[in-house]
């Protein structure tokens, strides 16, 4: 919003103009509450059917519909900064009591002119609903709008109104029970035709629950090259507060809901002509969304740049929980996703903050990626709780922080209460490239992996460093805090190599208790085939580290060499071939126990035990026990135990 106007111009009321669109067997009606006149079709809403106060102009509607095959365009002088309308009263026999219907397309002619609606009793958008502005547009179910200095617009025309010269400050919802909005498959900036905003300014939706569905003609979009995007929900009374970033409604008692389904999406992208021509300057918008609940069932966010400038923000504020999920039936997927793609512009950040638990599913993803000399945005999440659940779909499922070029690739940082990763969910920073890859923190009171796609692609936290290039670059470091830490299943936390570059150091401090049950299950450093990078150092601190049958390990099958691996507990517990190992060389246990050997060398293995250490038993072929070993031709490591009080038995 621009700089607020102080100068106050206090007026009575005037029921000015009205536009009243209302429902005929093909057409609506535009009906002048002061004159009783009506028009319909191609309907033109000049400045003298308003009411004008400085650069404010304001226009007074009764009932307001724009059918299909109709539409309204409102017009002024060039002076003009807002045009700001309302709607009264009367009745729709398309949308119900009093709300407005906006199924063709609706513009604003005035250079650089601001567009602000509001109807109490509801907002729809039909499939053939467009939006046309060089300044902002904000549509609303709110009660009024207050203006910066004091004036207020109210919808209700028994409520005293006072129109002014200064800036619109906030809606007003004065109801229990705000009118939801609710879009039906609109393209809103279809291809060949123009965007609702021009980039930099604001599309912004704030009413009741906010319904985004698919239409007659499939999903829905919202298409504004490098603008911003706002969606906010409430659920009480209270003031919605208007300003540079998102909308402001900390001072409501309770939020709304937010649904985007039927494939429908959101792209504040700015890919130009393929010439090097923009809507802008090639950067992304940002998406900002407020409310207590979001559901993506499926449906996309998109933030995508392509020019020099850096792009913008997709951030999500929730009081309550969030889901991104797949449809069933026909596998299309929900995505949240920012990128850099070619230019020197940094890429969106994805920031999240849901007071309650986000689930990501069946292949529904969260991604921040490079493909170019600009780093992407980095990711922050911060939830009560988060469960990513991969079903076993053989497809990406997670959040992803990704660098395919030269860049350093983006940071991942998460804080939440619990983190679960089940059925191949996955976190993780990976690097394609010769950049660095991006760190990775997870910081949880408990963090459960469990499950497996396939051996070796199981649930997890993984940083990975994937360039086979000579100049390949380095994963990410990766640390965990948490009070308890489980892996079962299969389940895994690694960083590795597959490159030239070294694989990151892997931090893991759980202030309670790590189990990892089950073979295939661990935390892992590694180079992988050929590669030269070395592994990087893998360090565990907890007071009870309890093992069955998994394995912490850092293991060469490459030139380079393996990392060390650092343990310091109070009681350790190994049993059922579980181990602390650095291996030379080894068995690639996803492709049928082939041995797979390298020149690089194993690592040095320290355990320090405050307390007890009891190792116990064996599976075929695997003692429980700490041990380095060299298959291929590099040398092993060192092994050193330190403990008050050691337990071997059954075969440890």
């Amino acid at each position: 919003m621009a700089n607020v106007m102080r100068v106050r111009a206090a007026c009575s009321l005037w029921l000015g103009p009205v536009l009243l669109l209302m429902a005929g067997a093909s057409h609506g009606e535009a009906v002048f509450t002061s004159t009783g006149a009506a028009i319909s079709g191609d309907m033109a809403v000049g400045a003298s059917r308003g009411v004008v106060r400085g650069a404010n102009l304001f226009h007074s509607f009764n009932v307001f519909n724009v059918l299909t095959g109709e539409s309204a365009v409102f017009s002024g002088p060039n002076g003009i900064r807002n045009v700001i309308s309302r709607v009264t009263g009367g009745t729709s026999d398309i949308t119900g009591l009093k709300s407005s219907l906006f199924d063709g397309p609706l513009s604003v002619t005035i250079p650089g002119a601001n567009f602000f609606f509001i109807n109490p009793n509801g907002v729809v958008i039909g499939a053939s609903g467009s939006f046309s502005a060089s300044g902002s547009i904000f549509l609303s179910t709110a009660d009024s709008l207050r203006l910066a200095d004091g004036g207020v617009f109210f919808a209700d025309p028994a409520k005293n109104s006072v129109l002014t010269t200064a800036e619109p400050a906030a809606f007003g919802f004065l109801s229990a029970h705000p009118a939801p909005i609710t879009l039906n498959g609109p393209w809103i900036g279809a291809p060949n035709s123009p965007a609702p905003v021009p980039p930099g300014k604001t599309f912004a939706l704030v009413g009741g629950d906010i319904d985004f569905s698919a239409g007659a003609f499939g999903g829905g979009a919202i298409v504004a090259p490098g603008a911003t995007v706002s969606l906010a929900s409430v659920a009480s009374a209270g003031d919605a507060l208007l300003g540079a970033g998102a909308v402001d409604l900390g001072g409501f008692a309770a939020l709304g809901r937010i649904r985007i389904s039927g494939s429908s999406f959101i792209d504040v992208g700015d890919p130009g002509d393929g010439q090097g021509n923009f809507a802008g300057n090639g950067a992304s918008g940002s998406i900002l969304i407020r409310g207590n609940q979001l559901t993506l069932s499926p449906a996309g966010l998109l933030a995508l740049t392509f020019g020099d400038a850096d792009g913008g923000v997709i951030d999500i504020a929730l009081r309550g929980d969030m889901a991104a999920a797949t449809d069933a039936a026909s596998g299309i997927v929900s995505a949240i996703l920012a990128g850099t793609y070619g230019g020197m512009g940094k890429g969106a950040a994805i920031n999240l903050q849901i007071g309650g638990k986000l689930t990501i599913s069946d292949g529904s993803f969260l991604v921040s990626e490079s493909y170019g000399p600009a780093t992407a945005g980095n990711i922050h999440i911060r939830a009560g709780a988060i469960e990513i659940r991969g079903q076993g779909a053989k497809v990406f499922t997670g959040i992803g922080a990704d660098n395919f070029d030269v860049a350093a690739g983006p940071a991942l940082s998460i804080t939440t209460g619990s983190l679960q990763l089940l059925n191949g969910g996955f976190v993780g920073t990976r690097n394609h490239g010769p950049g660095t890859g991006g760190a990775l923190s997870i910081d949880a009171d408990r963090v459960l992996a469990s499950g497996a796609i396939d051996p070796g692609t199981g649930s997890g936290v993984v940083t990975l460093s994937l360039s086979t290039e000579t100049t390949g670059g380095t994963a990410g470091h990766m640390t965990i805090h948490t009070r308890t830490l489980a892996l079962s299943d299969g389940a895994r936390i690694s960083s590795s190599t597959g490159g030239s570059g070294a694989a990151g150091d892997l931090d893991i401090n759980a202030s309670e208790s790590v189990d990892i049950t089950g073979g295939l299950s661990g935390i892992f450093t590694a180079t992988a085939a050929a590669a030269a990078g070395n592994a990087g150092t893998l360090r565990v601190s907890t007071p009870a580290l309890r093992m069955n049958g998994g394995v912490i390990d850092s293991t060469t099958v490459g030139n380079g060499s393996a990392g060390a691996v650092e343990v310091r507990v109070d009681n350790l517990q190994l049993a059922g071939g579980a181990q602390i190992r650095s291996f030379s060389g080894g068995f690639d246990e996803s492709n049928h126990g082939a041995l797979v050997v390298g020149n690089g060398n194993a690592g040095r293995v320290n355990v320090v035990v405050s307390g007890q250490a009891t190792i116990t038993g064996s599976v075929p072929g695997r003692p429980s026990g700490l041990l380095t070993e060299t298959r291929g031709r590099g040398a092993g490591g060192d092994v050193s135990l330190q403990a008050s009080e050691l337990l071997l038995t059954d075969g440890a």
